[in-house]
């Protein structure tokens, strides 16, 4: 017959393998997270950042056209 302490020891081993594992995931999670979310910021930044920088090529365009089109008489433009 077995005892109850005989059956505890069998399964010592592979319940700490088990206790360690979800320990090194759990550590393993809460030093991700930040990091995820520190990433998911830098992303959002780098998305705003080149949106500006888009506008502010369009914008430049279009002040050139401004002055371009105030330049030619409405004769000249009616010709186009």
């Amino acid at each position: 017959m077995y005892s109850t302490y005989d059956i505890l020891k069998d399964f010592a081993g592979p319940v700490a393998a088990i206790v360690g594992a979800f320990a090194a995931s759990m550590v393993a999670w809460s030093l991700g997270r930040p990091q995820w979310r520190i990433a998911a910021s830098q992303r959002d930044i780098a998305l705003d950042k080149l949106k500006f920088d888009l506008f502010q090529r369009r914008y430049g365009v279009y002040q050139v056209a401004r002055k371009k089109r105030g330049s030619i008489s409405p004769l000249q433009f009616a010709l186009f």
